[in-house]
């Protein structure tokens, strides 16, 4: 009995034992590898969810005072012309750009309203009533024309900051979702539409599949048979 006393009590001293190093093996390892770990992260400055790219739309408002003649019949001079449209040119407006006037005075309005719209109709431009007062009120006969453009702000890339390799957090690149993000800011022609997209609802499937059906139903120009010229000179010398 005693015997049997002592090898049982042997026994569990022995588990107890296993056990405790076990334990201490295992905790060990984990020091160890959480000491790797932190120590790759403070260097590298990984992050197990990195940054998401994105384009930054910016508005801007760019504007030019035209002087009058007279208020009431709405006319303006020659250099008045030529100074407005050198800006225009200057600023290349397209079809994305929202054109208004800055126009307080009321005496006068429809008339400023109608001239600038007829002389901005002949470039293609098509003018808004109104619109946002832009800083200090222009002067007596005079009326302020506004650009509103939105602008394409693109993250910063490519971004290489961190070595392009495999990580024990199993982290995304630095410059993971550049080339994805820079090519859609570069290619929208509306940068608009990176904020807010366009109305489905008002878009005419006609005119958008008119291009598509003239392709199919005109007629190749390679088609018909090459007209013969005479190419040669009336006062050529012979022999």
């Amino acid at each position: 009995m005693t015997n049997m006393t002592k090898t049982t009590s042997k026994t569990q001293t022995s588990n107890r034992l296993r056990l405790l190093i076990s334990a201490g093996l295992v905790c060990a390892t984990a020091l160890a590898l959480g000491a790797c770990t932190t120590g790759e992260a403070s260097k590298t400055g990984y992050h197990a969810i990195a940054p998401a790219k994105r384009n930054d739309v910016e508005m801007v408002r760019l504007h030019h005072d035209v002087s009058f003649l007279d208020d009431r019949s709405g006319e303006i001079s020659g250099p008045e012309y030529e100074s407005m449209f050198g800006f225009l040119t200057l600023q290349q407006v397209g079809f994305q750009d929202r054109v208004f006037l800055d126009d307080p005075n009321d005496n006068g309005r429809s008339s400023r309203l109608k001239t600038m719209r007829k002389a901005l109709g002949n470039y293609g431009i098509v003018l808004e009533a109104d619109g946002p007062p832009i800083g200090k009120a222009p002067p007596a006969g005079t009326v302020r024309l506004v650009i509103e453009r939105h602008l394409v702000r693109a993250p910063s890339c490519p971004n290489w900051s961190q070595p392009a390799n495999r990580t024990f957090q199993n982290a995304q690149s630095s410059n993971f979702g550049c080339a994805a993000v820079t090519n859609i800011g570069q290619m929208v022609a509306n940068p608009q539409e990176l904020v807010r997209g366009q109305d489905t609802r008002t878009s005419n499937p006609v005119q958008s599949t008119r291009a598509v059906g003239l392709n199919n139903t005109r007629q190749l120009t390679g088609a018909q048979r090459l007209q013969n010229s005479n190419t040669g000179g009336g006062g050529g010398g012979g022999q």
